[in-house]
């Protein structure tokens, strides 16, 4: 039997203005490009080269796609972009990645409750590969705050 994450069917990636046309629960992921690359991001154990900066979960992801765009732009919305939107009124990201793009992908989950654990695996294999989670996540799963790495596979045997 495949894992469950090797098993994912991901859109490809769009830009952050590009709608999803999905109103159902999903599992997202949002990235840096600058010249059509993902951004290598510097991390404590290594650099993450797929460039990504949040992993989430909704119940609509037209709904927290829309938001996380407004955010970015307005400062008002999703906290993740918010953050993005205060560091580019800083201007700290133009010089640094001038023509940069977010973009988003997205796994479809049967339910919020299926969404939420594929989110919290994510950010388990994410902290495994890096010793942290993405830049702009706020939150831990709380099974690995409570148990540390490997709780869900020693739940498994």
């Amino acid at each position: 039997m495949a894992h469950p994450l090797t098993a994912l069917q991901w859109t490809r990636w769009r830009e952050l203005k590009t709608p999803s046309e999905r109103r159902g629960s999903a599992t997202y992921k949002i990235r840096l490009t600058a010249e059509g690359q993902a951004v290598h991001i510097p991390r404590f154990l290594g650099p993450d080269e797929d460039g990504l900066l949040c992993i989430g979960e909704t119940s609509n992801m037209e709904k927290r796609r829309r938001n996380f765009a407004r955010a970015v732009k307005r400062g008002r919305g999703h906290s993740s972009g918010n953050l993005l939107c205060q560091l580019e009124l800083a201007g700290l990201l133009a010089p640094r990645w001038p023509g940069r793009i977010f973009e988003y992908s997205f796994a479809v989950a049967e339910s919020k409750g299926d969404a939420i654990r594929l989110q919290d695996d994510l950010i388990e294999v994410y902290m495994r590969r890096f010793g942290e989670a993405p830049p702009l996540n706020s939150s831990i799963p709380r099974a690995l705050r409570l148990h540390g790495f490997g709780f869900r596979a020693a739940q498994e045997r």
